[in-house]
């Protein structure tokens, strides 16, 4: 039972005073929101067919990657509970004797190796997987090289690429960081090798014929290069020859195959490009959306850098060549702003470190830019943080109980009338308001604890006794308890169950009044893409007209095809020819008014097409940006910035619950990895210390702090 609240409630609302037994259900969640569908193949826009083809294929892969994230994740030694068995066959043994010791011998190792083989038949469709997935991304790059840069085509793949990146960075990560599966492994080829041995045991040859395979898959070691700085080694990395990668590692095998393609390293700067752009332009909605892009920064850089060696002296050094020149100090900045991300749960991620595998980075000659940023320990200081965050909510949450109020007095109507158009405006913008609040809260929330779990508590600040029992080896969870519950000021715990409450509780009122949000959304949504395609287009199109520039036309009137509704279903005869710049913007675009917002498929072709046509080199344009009126490029790059977050907000149900839900709180499975105990006691746990503070010690700086416990959903569902 969650809460009293819950089994005993009055139904005053039909006039019933008998006590309702029947708690809430909590595992039935109504989505009223348009869950946006994947690409899918627009028939009508047959130029763009090949490449939607592409962009689906890779947003499968995409898609696929978080079950095997999941399985490396949560992977724990099998091989620890099967106890060491041993059985000796004497020298001069009968041989009646000796083939039931045989046969005994063959039962148990032929039953570990049936426990271990699904372990390891996993291991197997993860090798396949990242080969299927590296084989994509060196073929969509060598695909956006063929096609060119600037095409609309190119500008389709670029953030699947990045979303691909980061899947295979993750995974890349927590393969080398779990021992588990190379425990599983050994165990079961020796399980195997002793079958091997025995007269008439047989064991399934499917695995025990790719044995060296999968050994070199699990082996944690990476080369991404050679180097002559010793110091550039790190304790995940090593470096060795003058002959590139060697390596088995999953980023160092993407590396390998994108470094086969001729003028990839446009194709990465484009994607480190755009990876700045959303990260200085906040188009995101999630936490893990701005980490993704963070993760991609380093690893980008990676790609472009070329070997250091005797045979590669034209390759590209990053760090002083003229292809990076304008990006490098943003990309320093960044990795100065957040030293420490997240990487998936507990595991985190220092940026810079990823650096110290590339080949052409000196640590002796770090320059100065890469020290940390003063705003980066500001975002760990909780108490300030905690004081902005306590200001935002209350501010937010007025304004949003003035704008639910204000659509159950008024309601809502399906009108192109300019005021209910202005209405729906503002209720957009007031949930993209409160997303970014819940997004900022757990991004800091994420940095805290991030930073804390890689900067313990020194052990000369520990007790005798502690420092004894490491000593020893006798404490095996004390790691974890320095980087969490004695690394933790009470203050902190307080300010921390605090921000958790105020996450909850702002979630919870967006929840709730999903339904009475949802249509204006969409509904505003729609409004907004057709008054690009019916009404910034039109100025555009008229300029082409005029210089000739048939291809142009072609393309945005098929643009139009695809995104456009018109009017009784007529779209208008060269609307473009009689249009006069005299007329200005506001021309009155009349367009159906619809609740129905456009598919994830026809906003990826239309915002591919403006990216290609904003594009200073691209083939699409006149002669290049300048062609376009300012007002035009400004209405475009306004439209493609709110454009970007567009089908997450759609998404409003899936959103809300990444934006609120806290499993990385519970989450210590990367600690349990490296330590030789089943489970840690639940008293070290983060949402165990907050649970205990929020009801034994309440505080006047937050008088509704039980609101973060179990009976009011703060961690239900984590």
């Amino acid at each position: 039972i969650s809460s009293v609240q819950d089994c005993v409630r009055l139904r005053a609302d039909r006039g019933d005073d008998t006590a309702c037994l029947q708690m809430a259900s909590r595992a039935i969640e109504v989505d009223t929101s348009a869950n946006p569908q994947p690409l899918a193949d627009f028939a009508v826009y047959r130029s763009l067919g090949y490449y939607l083809k592409t962009a689906m294929n890779l947003e499968k892969i995409i898609s696929n990657s978080h079950e095997y994230i999941t399985f490396l994740y949560s992977a724990r030694s099998i091989a620890r509970a099967i106890p060491e068995m041993t059985v000796t066959i004497p020298e001069f043994a009968p041989p009646n004797e000796r083939a039931e010791l045989n046969e005994r011998k063959a039962k148990l190792f032929r039953g570990v190796a049936d426990i271990l083989r699904p372990n390891i038949l996993r291991v197997k469709d993860l090798m396949a997987y990242v080969s299927s997935a590296v084989s994509a991304f060196r073929d969509s790059v060598q695909e956006a090289v063929s096609e060119g840069m600037t095409s609309q085509r190119a500008h389709l793949l670029f953030p699947m690429l990045l979303r691909l990146l980061d899947a295979l960075v993750v995974l890349d990560r927590l393969k080398d960081s779990r021992t588990s599966l190379v425990n599983d492994f050994a165990a079961y080829k020796h399980a195997v090798a002793v079958l091997a041995q025995i007269p008439g045991a047989s064991i399934a040859s499917e695995i025990s014929d790719s044995h060296n395979r999968v050994a070199s898959f699990l082996n944690p070691s990476t080369v991404i290069g050679s180097s002559s700085s010793s110091s550039s080694s790190s304790s995940s990395s090593s470096r060795s020859g003058d002959n590139g990668a060697k390596s088995v590692g999953i980023f160092a095998t993407l590396r390998k195959e994108v470094k086969k393609v001729v003028g990839h390293e446009e194709v990465c700067t484009r994607m480190l490009s755009l990876a700045l752009d959303g990260l200085e332009k906040e188009l995101y909605v999630t936490p893990e959306g701005k980490y993704a892009l963070l993760r991609a920064l380093p690893y980008l850089l990676l790609l472009l850098d070329g070997d250091k060696s005797r045979t590669a002296s034209k390759s590209l050094n990053v760090f002083r060549s003229k292809v990076t020149a304008s990006l490098l100090p943003a990309v320093q900045k960044m990795l100065r702003l957040y030293p420490v991300i997240p990487l998936f749960h507990d595991l985190s991620v220092v940026l810079e470190e990823v650096l110290w595998l590339s080949p052409n980075y000196e640590i002796e000659s770090r320059p100065t830019s890469m020290r940390l940023a003063p705003g980066a320990l500001e975002q760990m200081n909780l108490p300030r943080r905690w004081a902005g965050i306590y200001k935002q909510h209350h501010h937010f949450v007025n304004k949003l109980a003035i704008s639910v109020n204000a659509l159950r007095r008024e309601v809502f109507v399906k009108t192109m009338d300019p005021h209910n158009v202005d209405r729906a405006t503002g209720v957009y913008r007031l949930l993209v308001e409160g997303f970014a609040l819940l997004c900022e809260w757990k991004a800091t929330l994420l940095q805290v604890v991030h930073w804390k779990l890689t900067h313990p508590r020194p052990i000369s600040a520990e007790p005798e006794w502690i420092q004894h029992a490491l000593s020893e080896g006798t404490s095996s969870t004390q790691p974890y308890d320095r980087a969490l519950r004695s690394n933790l000021e009470p203050t902190e715990v307080a300010m921390m169950v605090d921000i958790v409450s105020k996450i909850k509780e702002t979630a919870a009122q967006l929840a709730r009044h999903e339904a009475l949000f949802a249509p204006v959304v969409r509904f505003h949504i729609h409004c907004r893409v057709q008054t690009v395609v019916q009404g910034d287009f039109l100025p555009i199109m008229h300029h082409a007209d005029k210089r000739k520039r048939t291809d142009l036309i072609a393309k945005l009137v098929n643009l139009r095809a695809v995104v456009a509704d018109w009017t009784n279903d007529l779209e208008p005869k060269d609307d473009f020819k009689v249009y006069s710049s005299r007329q200005g913007r506001d021309f009155g675009i009349e367009h159906p008014a619809r609740i129905v917002a456009p598919t994830v498929t026809q906003l990826s072709i239309l915002r591919s097409h403006i990216h290609a046509l904003l594009d200073l080199d691209s083939k699409v344009t006149f002669s290049g940006k300048t062609d376009l009126d300012p007002e035009d490029t400004t209405a475009l790059e306004q439209f493609l910035a709110e454009s970007a977050i567009f089908s997450e907000i759609l998404d409003f149900a899936k959103t809300l619950r990444s934006v609120s839900s806290l499993p990385e709180l519970w989450s210590r499975e990367h600690f349990l990895a490296h330590s030789y105990v089943p489970q840690f006691p639940v008293e070290l746990s983060l949402p165990w210390i907050l649970l205990s503070h929020a009801i034994g010690k309440p505080t006047p700086m937050n008088p509704q702090i039980v609101a973060a416990s179990p009976g009011s959903g703060a961690f239900q569902g984590n």
